[in-house]
């Protein structure tokens, strides 16, 4: 006779909703402090990138922070409206995210510029979308979905670093690993950096190469980089990917 088992997400858990000028946070109600906490510095954060980085995305923004994985993860989509998940536990099996002073601001800064990211668009796309909505396609509605996955996560990478002052730019293991596989003359080949593959670094590689190449882009050019990347991506009038 078969035991009993427990489900992943407890289906008796209460959740709340606390709402801010930008956002709404939802959250198993024994983890309000948490959500409080990402609340708030996700109002910061809202603040920063929008005189930074591009013109805020579409409101409000949900955030659903939840205890029911054994593993640290955070994602965001812009559809069918802009939502963030974050899973509440600290990343402490992952040598990539040990450097970090406040590991929840590190991951809400991170998704937000998704947020930011992939909402973005140009005229065209705003006609588009006034007429049909949030339709999910990429260039002109959504171009940044249509972008190389180590561009997207690269660009969240470098952001969270430089709001932050601590995260993987300014860590050691994306520099360890580059370093190593440029000893072993083996470094990875561009199709293999725009996906991911059983070898490891596995799915790390678009974080890892995304962001120290941008990092380099931002360090020749000028700060204002990731900006100029966001905006002309979304404001363009033929599909990036021709360029």
């Amino acid at each position: 006779m078969a035991g009993s088992a427990r489900a992943q997400v407890d289906p008796g858990a209460r959740y709340r909703t606390l709402t801010t000028s930008h956002f709404r946070v939802t959250y198993q109600q024994d983890l309000e402090p948490l959500a409080r906490h990402a609340a708030q510095r996700a109002e910061v954060a809202f603040a920063i990138l929008s005189r930074t980085l591009t013109r805020p995305p579409q409101l409000p923004i949900d955030i659903v922070i939840a205890d029911d994985r054994d593993y640290t993860n955070g994602m965001t989509t812009p559809l069918p409206s802009n939502r963030i998940w974050i899973y509440a536990k600290p990343p402490v099996e992952l040598p990539s995210l040990a450097f970090n002073e406040d590991w929840l601001d590190l991951v809400i800064i991170h998704e937000l510029a998704h947020a930011f990211h992939l909402d973005a668009h140009g005229p065209l796309g705003r006609v588009l979308r006034a007429v049909f909505g949030r339709v999910p396609f990429t260039w002109p509605v959504f171009p940044a979905l249509g972008t190389p996955l180590w561009s997207i996560e690269g660009l969240a990478v470098q952001v969270e670093s430089a709001l932050t002052g601590f995260g993987r730019i300014h860590g050691t293991w994306h520099d360890a690993v580059v370093r190593t596989a440029v000893l072993a003359g083996r470094p990875d080949p561009i199709d293999r950096v725009n996906g991911s593959t059983p070898i490891w670094p596995g799915d790390e590689r678009v974080y890892i190469y995304g962001s120290l190449f941008l990092d380099w882009v931002r360090r020749t050019y000028g700060d204002s980089v990731p900006s100029l990347l966001v905006n002309r991506t979304a404001g363009a009038w033929l599909p990036p990917a021709l360029f």
